[in-house]
């Protein structure tokens, strides 16, 4: 093995352990066990995940752009809260990056792309818990743009997903409080737009899906300050 190729694989490695330390914070805080408020520290995390201090900085860097985490102290960082310009943001960025993908979907996808995207949103949670609610929502409205087969929507999906610890509240709404009947139904509505071939009814249908979303939201965003 050469040289180049000695470094190019540690340094595959390095980016694979501050992918998965940047996701076991990232489930903490979807989850609960993370609240605002908590603060981290670098040292003390790289020892409980038997992994040393750069993965875990790149992690804590990494949450801190998205918003999630700030720097708090000596090599601290503190989970932060949520506020309501926060919120309203993340939905406008959704309305703009899935409003366009369904009105592509539906003038250009063929049968193979929506069969996926309603094989996606037919998924239910099994369990109730934060975990699966956010995940099943998440890859509902992530195969609508995955299915456009543009990788740079997509990107900004992620990346936009990725600052939605907002989704902490989802699972209270949607789960414990209306059930999860209620999003499947919503789900339906809008498979039934991307069907229709109508993009701008598509679009129409996917921004006021979120709208609606956005609304529940701040709503028990302020029933938890």
């Amino acid at each position: 093995m050469t040289e180049s190729q000695v470094f190019r694989r540690i340094e595959r490695k390095a980016i694979r352990l501050a992918e998965h330390v940047y996701q076991q914070l990232l489930d903490s805080i979807v989850s609960g066990a993370l609240v605002p408020g908590d603060r981290v520290i670098q040292e003390q995390l790289a020892e409980a995940m038997n992994v040393s201090r750069t993965p875990v900085r790149e992690a804590l860097l990494r949450l801190e752009r998205e918003g999630i985490m700030a720097e708090a102290g000596k090599r601290g960082f503190e989970v932060q809260a949520l506020t309501e310009q926060t919120v309203r943001d993340i939905y406008e960025a959704r309305e703009a990056i899935e409003g366009y993908a369904a009105r592509l979907l539906a003038e250009q996808a063929g049968p193979k792309a929506l069969a996926r995207v309603e094989a996606a949103m037919g998924k239910t949670t099994s369990d109730g818990t934060v975990e699966s609610a956010y995940e099943a929502n998440r890859l509902a409205h992530r195969a609508v743009v995955a299915a456009t087969n543009n990788a740079f929507l997509l990107d900004l999906f992620d990346s936009i997903w990725g600052r939605s610890i907002a989704m902490r509240i989802y699972a209270d709404l949607y789960i414990a409080r209306h059930g999860s009947a209620v999003l499947a139904d919503t789900h339906r509505e809008l498979l039934e737009a991307l069907a229709s071939g109508d993009g701008p009814r598509a679009e129409k249908t996917m921004v006021e899906h979120i709208r609606s979303g956005l609304e529940q939201q701040l709503e028990a965003l302020r029933e938890n300050v």
